[in-house]
């Protein structure tokens, strides 16, 4: 966790410490990230939105601003995490799977409009792009609304995170490949849905994947 105080630096400052932050602790997100993939962009939005809104208890920070890194955001799940944990978490799981998105900061309609007071997360629709122009279509993940949709606000601003971490998958698959990892996916879920311990679908899914890495199967 990092406590550190607003006036010490403006919202843009805070995005810079949250990037650092994600950079540092990527890694926590390595074995759940496969977890919550799909192809379908829209859908894995949805997935990491879910997987966040569904586990962890949503609590606005006060004047004393705190980042949580993933491990530490899980631990204080039932007390409760910002935008900006939330954030983070969403953030680095995306970059284990090497998708291009952004932390997107923006000014409210309706609270404090004069200041930048909310950050989410945004995947960019196309994602063969080295750059992106200001209004990239995106889908959004923002785990501190009911319904993951983005927020009315009089103005943006998004600090782009590109693809480093190589975990996704081939950008062209065959229909029957990409069917057989939707299936593998699908049966991760069952397994976890009925209590099979995550250390037990991480080690099945790391099994399967030292064979199909070899172009087994």
């Amino acid at each position: 966790m990092r406590i550190y105080r607003p006036w010490l630096g403006d919202t843009f400052h805070t995005v810079d410490e949250m990037q650092d932050w994600i950079s540092k602790y990527v890694w926590q997100t390595k074995q759940i990230a496969p977890l919550l993939y799909s192809h379908n962009l829209e859908v894995l939005a949805n997935n990491i939105y879910r997987f966040l809104y569904d586990h962890i208890q949503y609590n606005v920070d006060g004047d004393l601003q705190q980042l949580f890194s993933p491990v530490c955001a899980w631990s204080k799940r039932k007390k409760g995490i910002d935008c900006k944990s939330y954030s983070v978490f969403a953030s680095a799981i995306l970059t284990n799977l090497g998708i291009n998105h952004a932390i997107r900061q923006v000014r409210q309609t309706y609270y404090k409009p004069d200041y930048w007071t909310h950050v989410y997360v945004v995947i960019y629709q196309d994602q063969n792009q080295k750059s992106y122009s200001k209004n990239a279509p995106t889908y959004v993940i923002d785990a501190t609304k009911h319904h993951n949709q983005e927020v009315n606000y009089l103005e943006k601003h998004d600090l782009m995170r590109l693809k480093h971490v190589g975990l996704n998958a081939p950008s062209v698959l065959s229909a029957e490949k990409q069917n057989i990892i939707d299936n593998f996916n699908k049966f991760c879920y069952f397994l976890l849905e009925n209590q099979v311990p995550v250390a037990t679908v991480n080690a099945i899914r790391q099994e399967v994947h030292k064979y199909t890495s070899q172009g087994i199967g």
